[in-house]
């Protein structure tokens, strides 16, 4: 597994998407919104975040609680 997340441009192959995605557990899609998508998207996400406070809501062991 590599230490480095990988970046590919959005006009790459999903091919090789995939197969990073399956070598690593992750790539980086560059590019892959337009700045608009990207403020929406954030709009969006704001509203949930800010909504949410910090902590877990379903801990299932008391370590993971502490923590």
């Amino acid at each position: 597994m590599s230490s480095d997340i990988q970046h590919v441009s959005c006009v790459a192959f999903s091919n090789k998407i995939c197969q990073l995605l399956e070598r690593d557990g992750a790539v980086i899609v560059d590019n892959i919104l337009t700045p608009q998508q990207l403020t929406n998207l954030n709009v969006e996400l704001d509203v949930d975040v800010l909504k949410t406070k910090p902590g877990l809501r379903n801990p299932t062991a008391e370590e993971v609680v502490d923590f």
